[in-house]
């Protein structure tokens, strides 16, 4: 099964997740996370920010953000060039989508620009009526037992939401509608052109996400030590799986089913994601030398696994021989016995 009746002319999917403020009519965006597909399926790669509603933070009221979350994030009108370029030319996809999309929309119509017409816009709550005759999205996350974090970020709400879309599409494919991507018109391009710009800010930025469970995966590479079988196990299916430099469907639901049966919280994931490119990096040092296409590979796997990027290329400037050395550097959190 493709996506291709989905999509006219071959164009990909954003799937969109995002959180807002709580203060009714006065809704603003302070996270947009996405998952980028083609149009088979694929994912491409991820997107996230955390955007400052420009409120006085302390007095605000988020879903699953806090005030200390968003300190030095850009404002929304900072990154809607960058997000454009995003969205351009794909099917927007989400849960609740007129939801979703009326909050997108209202950011820009403050920055005067007029949105594409979203009347396209696939919705996975809808879908999920049309298929199992049931919207809720955590009940659909059940029915096809799928893997779902234990934080709540936009990015992966965004990341469920497309592993429910692929879901559905697979077990149904003929509720699926046909849709026509976003399409940015040359005014507004020279509108955003004229906006002030920052790099977006994903909440690996701040740092500190990961728990004491990640430090001790972190210490146990840097020591050479041996992990526990299912975390090895995961390790060598998300070796084979991302032999292409790409994740789809079927090998999303392989890895999930992996984490699963191991019993694996998403910090452990987020380690072990970090490790093996850790690993990645160490083999392409082997002969003394990273070229620009290992690096090239290394940052594609990186954008797949939604890691930050810098901690990475920082490792990639001189040889390293542990998966982590830049922690005898670091100021490293006192760890409690097991």
């Amino acid at each position: 099964m493709t996506l291709s009746r989905a999509a006219h002319n071959g164009a990909g999917f954003a799937v969109l997740a995002i959180n807002t403020t709580t203060r009714g009519n006065d809704t603003r965006i302070v996270e947009i996370g996405i998952v980028l597909l083609d149009a088979t399926g694929l994912i491409e790669r991820t997107w996230d920010t955390l955007i400052n509603p420009g409120s006085n933070l302390e007095q605000c009221a988020f879903d699953d953000v806090s005030a200390h979350d968003l300190q030095g994030a850009p404002e929304f009108l900072e990154i809607a060039a960058e997000l454009i370029t995003v969205l351009n030319n794909r099917v927007l996809v989400a849960h609740n989508a007129h939801s979703e999309v009326h909050t997108l929309v209202a950011e820009f119509e403050n920055l005067g620009i007029v949105f594409p017409n979203f009347l396209d816009v696939l919705c996975t709550r809808q879908l999920g009526q049309d298929v199992l005759n049931q919207g809720d999205k955590d009940q659909l996350v059940a029915a096809f037992n799928l893997y779902t974090p234990s934080t709540r970020t936009a990015l992966h709400d965004a990341q469920t939401t497309a592993a429910l879309f692929l879901s559905l599409a697979h077990h149904s494919p003929k509720h699926l509608p046909s849709a026509h991507p976003a399409y940015f018109d040359e005014q507004v391009q020279q509108v955003i052109g004229e906006l002030p710009q920052r790099r977006r800010f994903s909440r690996n930025d701040r740092g500190g996400l990961h728990d004491r469970r990640s430090w001790l995966l972190r210490l146990n590479a840097v020591d050479n030590l041996q992990l526990e079988p299912q975390l090895e196990q995961y390790l060598a299916v998300l070796h084979l799986t991302l032999a292409d430099g790409a994740l789809c469907f079927e090998e999303i639901l392989l890895l999930e089913q992996v984490a699963l049966r191991g019993s694996l919280q998403v910090d452990d994931l987020d380690a072990l994601h970090e490790l093996y490119v850790h690993r990645l990096i160490i083999d392409a040092w082997a002969d003394g030398t990273i070229t620009d296409q290992e690096r090239a590979w290394i940052l594609q796997i990186c954008e797949i696994l939604t890691i930050a990027t810098e901690p990475m290329e920082l490792l990639m400037i001189t040889p390293h021989t542990t998966p982590d050395t830049m922690l005898e550097n670091a100021h490293q959190p006192q760890l409690e016995e097991k």
